[in-house]
């Protein structure tokens, strides 16, 4: 099974959150504004190249890193990512619409 990893972290006032899937890499950053609708933004874009890519891909969200110059890096943690993680599995189980299992696990960080 080939795996879609989602990293994201802190840099001062900046959340960094980056998708990669084979040597693809999707990425966005938050600055201000609307927290929520970011969210919302960013799920659609990572969950239509996750059920796009036609793999059947482990997805995992790994908190504390970021990319900077195709390199990754340590940052800060971002305090919350369950609204993320909720979204995002909420968005993927419609995309997918029966084509795809969803099993959640704990986390390892």
């Amino acid at each position: 099974m080939n795996r879609a990893v989602i990293f994201v972290g802190r840099d001062l006032d900046v959340e960094h959150y980056s998708l990669m899937i084979n040597r693809q890499l999707t990425f966005a950053e938050y600055r201000s504004g609307n927290k929520s609708k970011f969210l919302d933004e960013i799920t659609e874009a990572f969950s239509r190249n996750i059920v796009g890519s036609g793999e059947t891909l482990e997805v995992g969200i790994i908190d504390g890193y970021k990319f900077v110059d195709c390199n990754i890096c340590k940052a800060d943690r971002i305090e919350n990512t369950e609204e993320f993680r909720l979204k995002l599995v909420s968005k993927i189980s419609r995309l997918a619409e029966g084509r795809a299992v969803m099993m959640s696990a704990a986390s390892m960080n």
